[in-house]
């Protein structure tokens, strides 16, 4: 049996998720804790003692014990964690696996990375740790893969035709292009509502590959130099002038406040392009290291640099708000 109660906050729904108390129904309410994380609802689990299938429970002891159970729910994470001090080894590794994939349905940063924490703690293992194996899960790897046939234009899902950023930043091509432009607009965006970020973008601007986007990124830059400008959309648009990127910056805000926050979106960008440069110099040292006419005396050091860059992407730690959907 399973079933749901409902009550309303003043801002977030809470749902309490009443299954049988055997294994079938800890896998059911796994199953519903996945598909219902998204929404961003407020989560609790209900499993009746010994095993008791709630029906039963209502009908053998009445509906007093039913409520007491339903006052003693175990929040989500709780429920999910249930077990994992038992656990060690192989074992352990898998169930937090199933924690971690299960973090990672969840769309607001700062909430995954306080579970992340709580997690680190219950284990008794630094948030480092809980970090890389978090890097290993096949959801994470899977995002990864996304990511990195987006890069190389191959068979990555597409940005909804008329999207703000399609609008926006129009581009023709490879789908490659199209997630660059979006990133790149992303990075502009969050420096433009909050230009406090200007200092965590640094040389980043600089690598701008897109001339309009970049024109727009040297603006803010120019303005974050002068301590006595304001940077808001007025005054980059004033020291754009007539240039035609400032048609885009109205767009490019647009999108970004659709996000959970500037700080959020400038860091998933970034992460997204610090990893493609490691993937895309691996890439480089693999193809160099696999030729022939590679001389033996360069492939220790081709070797030793291709280790330090998968180490690299190893503790380049899936951004978890580049891997939830964008908004």
């Amino acid at each position: 049996m399973s079933s749901q109660r409902t009550r309303r906050g003043s801002r977030m729904q809470r749902i309490s998720l009443v299954f049988d108390g055997d294994s079938a129904g800890r896998e059911a309410a796994f199953r519903a804790i996945n598909g219902l994380l998204p929404e961003s609802y407020d989560l609790d689990v209900v499993q009746p003692a010994g095993g008791q299938d709630p029906c039963d429970m209502l009908m053998s002891a009445g509906l007093g014990p039913f409520k007491e159970a339903l006052e003693g729910a175990s929040d989500w994470f709780e429920f999910a964690c249930g077990g994992l001090q038992d656990l060690h080894g192989n074992a352990l590794s898998k169930a937090v696996d199933r924690v971690l994939a299960l973090i990672l349905r969840i769309k607001a940063p700062v909430h995954r990375e306080d579970l992340i924490q709580r997690l680190a703690l219950r284990l008794d293992m630094s948030v480092e740790k809980v970090q890389a194996q978090l890097a290993l899960t096949p959801e994470a790897r899977q995002a990864v893969r996304d990511a990195e046939r987006e890069r190389r234009g191959v068979a990555a899902p597409s940005e909804p035709e008329g999207s703000d950023m399609d609008s926006g930043l129009p581009v023709a091509g490879t789908q490659q292009s199209r997630h660059v432009r979006k990133v790149w607009g992303e990075i502009a965006g969050a420096l433009l509502i909050d230009p406090s970020l200007v200092p965590m973008a640094g040389d980043w601007v600089k690598k701008c590959p897109l001339e309009d986007i970049h024109r727009v990124l040297e603006a803010i830059a120019g303005l974050h130099e002068d301590l006595d400008a304001e940077i808001n959309v007025d005054t980059v648009m004033t020291a754009l002038g007539d240039d035609p990127a400032r048609d885009l910056i109205g767009r490019i805000v647009h999108h970004a406040e659709g996000a959970d926050s500037p700080r959020a979106l400038l860091d998933g960008a970034l992460h997204f392009l610090k990893r493609t440069q490691l993937e895309g110099e691996r890439d480089d040292l693999q193809e160099r290291l696999s030729a022939p006419d590679t001389p033996e005396s360069e492939r220790t050091d081709l070797l030793q640099r291709f280790k330090a860059i998968q180490e690299d992407l190893l503790n380049l730690t899936p951004n978890v708000g580049a891997l939830a959907p964008s908004h």
